[in-house]
């Protein structure tokens, strides 16, 4: 007879205990771990401190072309003893676009680069696709070889890319609009940055407060 509250507990497998392995001293290690573990921090810090730096100098130059209605120039840039070219540059030609960027571009009116790809290929000449009494003849003309493949004209489609083009940056800025630039300029541009810093002791003082998760005020 069955009865569900007399069944048995199924015993559980005893855990493997892990093996044991040896342990050597190595020199150095103590050093190789730290300094792994501040790169760690300090790439995710570096990531944090890129992007804030980067929202004001896209703020910086959206404020000097709604003024100007054109693309601003680049700016040096400061904080106490640290100091970087701060730099507003066009789209790279290898980004392509994306549909809804360009889609979004043209709302506006703002013209982009097109660009056709095509792999080589043997083609009939582009002149004379549109002359239909020509084609026909050439149709005519190749269904007369006999047993020709029906596949042995194959159409080809063309891949066309769109990108960013100085013509592109500049009508952005000629809006002239601040709500506009700060929806376009990211599509249209990248911002590039060069810190300098040339003082070792400030260097070092700044990053053990960063590892440290100290705050202080550089610039005193």
């Amino acid at each position: 007879m069955v009865k569900f509250a007399d069944a048995k507990v199924v015993a559980k497998a005893p855990k493997k205990e892990k093996a044991t392995k040896a342990q050597h001293e190595l020199k150095g290690l103590l050093q190789l771990s730290a300094i792994k573990n501040a790169i760690d921090t300090l790439t995710t810090l570096k990531s944090t401190y890129d992007q804030d730096v980067k929202k004001q100098m896209l703020t910086h130059f959206i404020a000097a072309g709604t003024d100007s209605g054109l693309k601003p120039a680049n700016f040096d840039g400061s904080e106490g003893v640290a100091s970087a070219s701060c730099e507003l540059r066009k789209r790279s030609t290898a980004s392509v676009l994306s549909a809804e960027d360009k889609t979004l571009l043209e709302d506006y009116k703002i013209p982009v680069e097109e660009t056709k790809s095509e792999i080589e290929t043997f083609i009939f000449n582009p002149a004379y696709l549109n002359d239909a009494a020509l084609m026909k003849k050439v149709e005519a003309a190749l269904n007369k070889i006999k047993d020709i493949p029906e596949d042995f004209i194959m159409k080809q489609e063309g891949v066309t890319t769109y990108t960013v083009s100085d013509a592109t940056v500049d009508a952005v800025f000629a809006l002239k609009d601040k709500a506009k630039l700060e929806r376009l300029a990211p599509i249209v541009t990248t911002l590039a940055i060069k810190p300098k810093l040339d003082d070792d002791k400030i260097v070092a003082e700044t990053v053990r407060t960063l590892l440290l998760g100290e705050v202080k005020d550089e610039t005193k």
